[in-house]
């Protein structure tokens, strides 16, 4: 069997068959990208019909994520610290600071050394959060209060007895799905159709009757 002479003739097949697959790839894309013209030409005349509404649009957008973007991060690092790994403790608070918002008194912004319940691990300066209503140091300037932190390279303890990271957490993911919904809202919604003018019935020609005779 000369398996030299099939080889050589199947080379022509092959080659046959590498062309078909390349023209049929080129149509496929060919259509893929005539479809993708189509949808952005669509949706930018959908953009044109709605006119001061997309301002409404990105400015109701913008807001929500501007508040989840505040939020979400304080929600997501109170979660990692109690129930993702983190470590609960002690922080020795030391210093605090009186802070004021417009003239009136916001609470206090205490820190201080945080060192675990198995006391492997401890932290020379954490802010505790949320902010104090009062201050929590006693006559000799010191206090204890439980707190927990997401590791061991962690700057902020988060008070056990007010989680209020809780509630950052359900209202920034709450501003993500809003968010995500005006914008599904906007994508899949179709300019109203205008109004289309008033016109007259062409009238119909009366056929001559034929008169009888």
């Amino acid at each position: 069997m000369d398996l030299d002479g099939e080889g050589i003739a199947d080379q022509p097949r092959r080659a046959s068959c590498a062309g078909i697959y390349d023209v049929a790839r080129a149509a496929y894309d060919f259509a893929v990208l005539a479809n993708v013209k189509r949808a952005l030409a669509s949706r930018a005349a959908t953009v044109r019909g709605k006119g001061w509404s997309n301002v409404v649009y990105l400015l109701a957008a913008g807001f929500v994520l501007v508040l989840a973007s505040f939020l979400l991060p304080t929600g997501i690092d109170g979660l990692r610290a109690t129930y993702l790994g983190g470590l609960e403790g002690i922080v020795s608070v030391a210093t605090c600071d009186h802070v004021n918002v417009n003239g009136t008194g916001a609470g206090w912004d205490c820190y201080g050394s945080f060192r675990s319940a198995d006391g492997r691990t401890s932290i020379d300066r954490v802010l505790l959060t949320p902010r104090l209503g009062d201050d929590p140091r006693n006559a000799a300037g010191t206090a204890l209060v439980e707190a927990r932190v997401t590791s061991a390279s962690a700057s902020v303890g988060y008070r056990v007895d007010d989680p209020q990271w809780e509630a950052a957490l359900i209202v920034g993911i709450f501003g993500i799905f809003v968010a995500g919904y005006l914008a599904w809202m906007y994508w899949r919604s179709e300019p109203e159709p205008r109004p289309k003018r008033f016109q007259r019935p062409p009238r119909r020609r009366r056929r001559p009757t034929r008169s009888r005779t």
